[in-house]
């Protein structure tokens, strides 16, 4: 178990606390980071990613409504229906899972801990709990098997706390098989297969295998599951140190 004083209190390792975390929007927390870059940035929020072909020494992205657009570099950051529509993303293995998140009466509680699940305290008076995981993508709603689910994610000991959720919600996030993010470069399924399937099948350890064949200029940051805000970030210096290895013509 890892605690944190949510009070001004000093902080031992990286780690990021989102106070209002009830319901953050992460569009237009792209936009305001996109904003606040130096950088430019193509930021389509009304448009959605039809296809992507090799153009060149880059790659062309036709996007909904006529839009078209080159680059040489391309991360995609995007959620579950973007894995699902890109065919060269479908080995990933991402998938939708819905989950749940309660607010419950905050026993007195003003630490944020990392337990079985997590929850973090809103103010003095309420207390974030979550968060499960569904398999029915159909079923949005909350459930009270999902509030008890929460519940029980709390360390043992914990006294105060009412079985009563004052709020619940439910959203999809795009998380992968071992729950963890997925950062770094595209392979080239086509050469990975011919590269790999054969010693992989005749039993070769990993640590013998070549580099894997990946699409140059091609880069995902996705998967954060449940706590995709603080996963997020922390798999940014992940992505910029490919992309410097990219520009320097360096293998990871």
């Amino acid at each position: 178990t890892q605690s944190r004083s949510s009070a001004a209190s000093d902080v031992y390792k990286r780690q990021v606390y989102y106070q209002g975390c009830i319901a953050v929007k992460p569009k237009s927390l792209c936009q305001l980071w996109l904003d606040l870059s130096q950088d430019k940035a193509l930021f389509c929020p009304k448009n959605n990613l039809q296809s992507i072909k090799k153009h060149h020494n880059g790659w062309n992205l036709k996007f909904d409504q006529g839009l078209e657009k080159q680059y040489q570099v391309v991360i995609f950051a995007g959620g579950y229906e973007q894995f699902r529509t890109l065919s060269f993303l479908d080995y990933l293995g991402c998938m939708a899972k819905p989950g749940q998140i309660d607010v419950i009466d905050n026993p007195g509680l003003n630490e944020i801990i990392t337990h079985k699940n997590y929850f973090v305290p809103i103010d003095d008076h309420q207390l974030l709990i979550g968060a499960t995981f569904r398999d029915d993508c159909n079923n949005l709603h909350p459930t009270d098997d999902d509030f008890k689910q929460n519940l029980t994610g709390l360390p043992q000991g914990l006294s105060g706390v009412e079985n009563k959720s004052n709020f619940s919600r439910v959203s999809v996030r795009c998380t992968s098989n071992d729950h963890l993010p997925v950062v770094g470069g595209i392979i080239d399924q086509e050469k990975f297969a011919q590269a790999y399937q054969k010693d992989i099948k005749n039993g070769v350890l990993y640590h013998n295998l070549n580099n894997c064949p990946y699409l140059e200029g091609l880069y995902t940051i996705s998967a954060f599951g449940s706590k995709g805000l603080s996963a997020s970030l922390l798999s940014a210096p992940v992505s910029y140190t490919h992309l410097r290895a990219h520009e320097t013509g360096r293998n990871l």
